[in-house]
C-alpha cells in the first residue's frame, strides 16, 4: 500500500491482486475520507446533547470539557427575541469530548430555536479544529425536519498534521434519533446517519460518498460504528467502506475489486 500511516492489512481474501485498468489497486481516497468523517459526524449528536437553551446556557459545558466562553443574544428571551450564538473552546493541548476523543480548538454555535422544534435552524462553524493527527475546519448548517430527525449541509476540509487543507467534503447528512438511551447518562443517544457527499482527497482526486446502509453513531463514541458507504474515486471503480456491527472501536473494512482490507481509523 502506498501509505503506511495507519492503514492495517488484516486479511485480503482471493489470492492474486487484481489490477485495475488505470494502475495498481488504490484505497487512498477511501483511507482520507475514513479519516476525515469522525472530525465533524458526531458534532451534530454533540450539540443536541448539550440541548442549549433557557435553564441549560450556564450547563453547556456539563457533558462535555469544552468551555464556554461567552454567549451573544438574549438568552432569557430566547427564541422571542432572536438567535443566540455561544462560543465553545476545547483548551490548548485537548481534552476527552463527549464522544471519547481528544479536541481542541474552537466552536460557534448559533441557534435559532430549540434544536427539537420542527424547521428550527442551527449552525456550527470552526476554524481550526484539531482531532488527533487531523486539522479541521467546517460548517454544518442544520434543520430541524422533526423531533427525531435534522438534516445539514455540509461544506468542510482538512489537513493531516501539516501542508494545504485539501482534503474536502460538502454535501448532505440526515441524522435521526434511533435510541434516547439513559436520560441520566450523557452521550447515550444513538443516531442513523445517511449522507451524500461530494469531495476531494489529499491528493486532489475528486470523489462521491454516500451511504449504502445507514451508519450507526453513539454520541458517546468518537467512531461511526455500523453501516455501510460507498465511495466513487474519479476515474477508479467503486469501494465500499463496511463499518461493522455496532463495536465502537474503528474497525473497518474496504471492498473493491473482490478483495477486503481491514483499515483501523485512528
Amino acid at each position: 500500500m502506498s501509505r503506511a500511516w495507519g492503514l492495517i492489512v488484516l486479511a485480503v481474501l482471493f489470492s492474486g491482486c487484481e489490477k485495475e485498468e488505470d494502475g495498481p489497486l488504490d484505497v487512498d481516497t477511501v483511507v482520507d475520507h475514513a479519516y476525515f468523517m469522525p472530525s465533524f459526524a458526531p458534532v451534530v449528536p454533540w450539540l443536541l446533547a448539550l440541548d442549549p437553551g433557557p435553564g441549560h446556557w450556564p450547563d453547556v459545558g456539563a457533558v462535555d470539557c469544552a468551555v464556554l466562553d461567552s454567549i451573544s443574544g438574549d438568552t432569557t428571551d430566547f427564541p422571542n427575541s432572536g438567535p443566540v450564538t455561544m462560543y465553545l473552546r476545547y483548551p490548548p493541548g485537548g481534552c476527552m469530548a463527549l464522544d471519547g476523543r481528544s479536541r481542541e480548538g474552537t466552536l460557534v454555535v448559533r441557534l435559532d430555536e430549540r434544536t427539537t422544534v420542527t424547521d428550527a435552524e442551527f449552525a456550527i462553524t470552526c476554524e481550526d479544529h484539531r482531532f488527533g493527527s487531523l486539522r479541521a475546519r467546517f460548517r454544518l448548517h442544520g434543520t430541524t425536519l422533526d423531533s427525531t430527525r435534522w438534516m445539514v449541509m455540509l461544506d468542510s476540509s482538512a489537513m493531516f498534521s501539516s501542508g494545504a487543507w485539501s482534503p474536502r467534503s460538502s454535501g448532505t447528512l440526515v441524522y435521526e434519533l434511533s435510541d434516547k438511551g439513559l436520560p441520566s447518562v450523557a452521550g447515550d443517544e444513538v443516531f442513523t446517519l445517511e449522507h451524500d457527499l461530494l469531495g476531494s482527497d489529499r491528493m486532489g482526486r475528486p470523489f462521491h460518498a454516500f451511504t449504502v446502509q445507514p451508519l450507526g453513531l453513539l454520541s458517546g463514541c468518537g467512531w461511526l460504528d455500523s453501516g455501510l458507504e460507498r465511495i466513487e474515486p474519479d476515474q477508479l471503480s467503486s469501494r465500499d467502506l463496511d463499518h461493522g456491527s455496532g463495536a465502537c472501536d474503528g474497525q473497518a473494512t474496504i471492498q473493491v475489486e473482490g478483495q477486503e482490507i481491514g483499515l483501523t481509523i485512528p
